[in-house]
């Protein structure tokens, strides 16, 4: 462990104070991913990919708690920012109390996102990537992101990626492009 971690604590710090904004953004789930998908980086570069802490806040949803009301009143907005508010307090204190960790865990998919992408392209890819995530499993996101990468005709690209998701099971397919239809950030 390193003994000075103030950048680390000073970054989610101010993941802390963002925290605040969600809720305030009239866009569709808002503001939650714009506010999750950055901590979720900021997290994982301080204590790796596969952390608790990063799991626990990739589990973290907005949750409805009423389904005669629409619009933000709908919504736990309270209750997801009071636990991501101690996912992120905890996370202080560790970083206080033991050190930085010595190194990060890389695994997982590669996702790469341009700053200057628009704001919906960063949310439509959290949640096509969260909807994957929910329906696999690590070794299965592993052979898919495999496929991805090799080298070979779009076409012949898209075929092994249907077989191989077939072979996951007859309903995983299904089941994924239903989470994503499902997501109230598509809908809003």
């Amino acid at each position: 462990m390193v003994s000075n971690p103030e950048k680390e604590i000073s970054l989610l710090q101010s993941r802390l104070d963002r925290l605040n904004e969600v809720g305030s953004h009239s866009i569709h789930d808002y503001g939650v991913t714009i506010w999750k998908t950055p901590t979720i980086a900021t997290l994982a570069r301080i204590f790796g990919k596969d952390s608790e802490q990063v799991n626990q806040l990739k589990e973290l949803s907005l949750a409805r708690h009423s389904i005669q009301t629409t619009g933000k009143e709908a919504y736990d907005i309270d209750g997801f920012i009071q636990t991501a508010r101690g996912i992120l307090e905890s996370s202080i204190a560790e970083l206080e109390s033991l050190g930085t960790p010595n190194s990060t865990s890389a695994s997982g998919i590669n996702l790469t996102v341009i700053q200057n992408q628009e704001q919906n392209q960063k949310i439509d890819t959290s949640i096509i990537l969260e909807a994957f995530q929910n329906e696999l499993t690590g070794t299965q996101l592993k052979e898919l992101q495999e496929v991805l990468e090799e080298k070979s005709e779009v076409e012949e690209k898209k075929e092994k990626f249907l077989n191989k998701i077939s072979s996951f099971g007859k309903d995983v397919g299904t089941n994924i492009l239903a989470n994503i239809l499902t997501n109230p950030a598509i809908w809003g």
